[in-house]
């Protein structure tokens, strides 16, 4: 009895640690609209004001702050922006128009959402390996940002330069960048070295 009495609180532990650990793992900025469908993951809520889904469409000024997908090495002369429809799926902004992508096909959109942020509070990086499984990092000061969830897992900000140079913007899930090009949607694995992915960053 006793041994099974400290097994069940050897668990708890592990739960209880696990549950710690997990609320750290992604940004969920604030936002009006819709809700996400299915799970709900825990993550760590931002203040509206360093973090948010600010709602707009294609005939209105781009929101104050909005975050910009750029690096080093692209000659894209296209400003691409952050943005997510109305059911929260992440895609570009570009010319007024949020492209999206959904079961093989490329949407625009002329409502949409668009990510606004402080830039010290945000920067992109390369990423490799899987790390959107549970939206785990490494490092405990920075967080992926979350977009909606699809399929059973989070979807969080990530971008492409593809191979005619032009840059995408679109969703990270399931170990690939997926984004709208041409009508159609298109992916590029983790693996390939090819996928930038969006850190909210402590300021």
């Amino acid at each position: 009895m006793e041994k099974h009495l400290l097994m069940m609180g050897f668990m708890s532990a592990i739960v209880l640690v696990s549950v710690q650990v997990h609320s750290r793992e992604f940004v969920q900025c604030g936002g009006s609209g819709h809700h996400d469908s299915g799970r709900h993951e825990g993550g760590r809520q931002v203040e509206k004001q360093e973090c948010s889904w600010t709602d707009s469409q294609s005939n209105r000024q781009i929101p104050q702050f909005s975050v910009k997908f750029e690096h080093d090495g692209t000659s894209s002369t296209e400003t691409v922006f952050i943005c997510r429809d109305l059911g929260h799926v992440l895609g570009r902004l570009v010319n007024g128009i949020c492209y999206t992508s959904w079961y093989g096909r490329e949407f625009a959109n002329k409502r949409f959402q668009v990510l606004t942020m402080a830039s010290q509070n945000y920067h992109w990086e390369v990423a490799t390996e899987r790390i959107d499984l549970y939206g785990a990092t490494e490092q405990t000061d920075k967080y992926l940002v979350k977009g909606s969830y699809e399929s059973g897992f989070n979807t969080y900000v990530c971008g492409v330069t593809d191979g005619h140079g032009v840059l995408r913007a679109g969703k990270l899930l399931n170990g690939y960048c997926w984004y709208g090009a041409g009508g159609r949607e298109r992916s590029y694995p983790l693996a390939s070295g090819r996928v930038h992915v969006l850190f909210y960053t402590e300021s």
